[in-house]
């Protein structure tokens, strides 16, 4: 079970993302950025008209995380479009090939300009996995 909320932050926006697995945090990060970019977006049915086929290499799980964002991000800007659903196809810290899936939109609620590293660290409290993300609008 992911689950996520935003936080106040005074000059950016800030997600705070908990989840029993790795792979559940991508997708809880994911979820909080777009409720961040069109409020409510994810909640309804989607028409699927958007699929990216995505990879990512990076050094470690945190780095592969914010790349990830950074990555959904650029193809939500090219393609005007919110990627609700995330079917990951292989995964571990270093490595993630998935296929995003969304929706075109006639605007987005606010413009993230980046997901940053600023203060992001994947920790493992117990049986759960937590990340704050920091993003740049």
């Amino acid at each position: 079970m992911q689950n996520f909320k935003i936080l106040p932050h005074t000059a950016d926006v800030a997600i705070e993302v908990e989840s029993d697995t790795l792979q559940e945090l991508f997708y809880g990060a994911l979820l909080g950025m777009n409720e961040i970019i069109k409020k409510g977006i994810c909640e309804h049915e989607m028409h699927i008209n958007q699929t990216r086929e995505i990879e990512i290499s990076s050094h470690d799980a945190t780095s592969l995380l914010i790349d990830f964002l950074n990555e959904v991000l650029f193809h939500s800007n090219e393609r005007k479009a919110v990627f609700c659903h995330l079917d990951i196809q292989t995964m571990d810290n270093q490595f993630l090939r998935a296929e995003l899936r969304g929706e075109k939109i006639d605007h987005f609620d606010e413009e993230i300009k980046a997901a940053t590293y600023h203060g992001a660290q994947i920790m493992k409290k117990g049986d759960k996995f937590e990340v704050q993300i920091l993003f740049d609008i």
